[in-house]
């Protein structure tokens, strides 16, 4: 699985401003500490946790992972928390459908989610901005993820 700049600067976004997270077997989640001991089998920083206590060792423990990871939510997770946030059905689809052409659902999903004062409270959003946006002809974020292919 691929996380864009955008995805992955929203999710930072979204932990500095609250989102309530536990951190699970099944989830993706990037490394902006670089506290992890391991290289990332996908892009630099990103990881899945497929064994909890392995990856919490890998890590520094299981308070590490939860404060200095940051959870990258498939489309799956962003579904539920829109729908335990009161977002209708019909809107996560119009929301994911029309970042189709450019393949932005993801990113989509992340901003509604931002959007969503059920989700994250307006009052902490706006703190919660990027001082350092990406420079789009660089291949790096702010947060030092390496976004070239190869």
């Amino acid at each position: 699985m691929q996380f864009s700049v955008d995805q992955i600067e929203l999710a930072c976004r979204m932990k500095d401003s609250g989102l309530p997270w536990e951190p699970q077997v099944g989830h993706y989640v990037y490394d902006r500490s670089k506290v992890c001991q391991r290289g990332s089998p996908f892009q630099e920083g990103v990881y899945f946790i497929l064994d909890y206590p392995c990856f919490c060792r890998h890590v520094g423990g299981a308070d590490t992972l939860e404060r200095e990871m940051v959870w990258l939510p498939t489309w799956y997770d962003c579904r539920m928390l829109l729908k335990q946030g009161g977002v209708a059905d019909a809107e996560v689809v119009a929301v994911a459908s029309a970042g189709i052409p450019a393949g932005a659902e993801l990113t989509h999903l992340y901003e509604k989610m931002i959007a969503t004062a059920a989700i994250i409270p307006k009052d902490n959003v706006a703190d919660a901005r990027p001082a350092n946006p990406v420079n789009p002809a660089d291949d790096r974020s702010p947060h030092g993820v390496d976004v070239r292919s190869d």
